[in-house]
């Protein structure tokens, strides 16, 4: 393939989304994308929680090896302010670091009830849970995007939790 071959295929490619774009905009279907979240800021809650969800975690994977049951565990006010940050970090740019924090929110909902779906195999379920308790993140600082995070971490969880209740509001 020629250069002139891969600029014809790029224009083409902007073209038909733009088309689409259009032809969506006509049908009333307009798809708003979520402003994505600092990775300083995620990383950031990653720091602050890492260490004692996956305790937890790892907690809760022994009791599901031990039953092969699925146990519900009450939505502490701690637990639920590990959700809310995790729910917040896990839309950063950073793909290795959203999947981490999209994880450990995940099982963090299961275990409280909150998660919509079905659950599958509790051995499974714990065997992956080792798995995302193992993972460790490790930044590539100079990959990361601060985009608005100031460092005042309370204001922008705020903030962000708000945009994300709106963006859910619309779709």
């Amino acid at each position: 393939m020629t250069t002139i071959d891969i600029e014809r295929i790029r224009a083409d490619i902007k073209r038909f989304e733009e088309e689409k774009s259009a032809a969506d905009i006509e049908r009333g279907y307009c798809v708003l994308d979520l402003k994505k979240v600092s990775d300083y800021f995620a990383y950031e809650v990653y720091q602050r929680y890492e260490k004692d969800v996956k305790a937890f975690l790892l907690s809760y994977a022994e009791i599901l090896l031990q039953t092969n049951e699925w146990l519900v565990l009450e939505a502490t006010e701690k637990l639920n302010g590990w959700i809310e940050a995790l729910d917040v970090a896990k839309h950063c740019v950073d793909i290795s670091l959203s999947v981490d924090c999209l994880m450990m929110e995940y099982y963090l909902r299961q275990i409280t009830g909150q998660a919509t779906g079905q659950k599958g195999s509790p051995l499974f379920a714990a065997n992956h849970i080792t798995s995302v308790v193992a993972d460790k993140y490790e930044p590539y600082w100079n990959e990361m995007e601060r985009l608005d995070y100031t460092g005042d971490y309370n204001a922008y969880l705020t903030q962000k939790m708000e945009e994300i209740k709106q963006w859910q509001n619309l779709h």
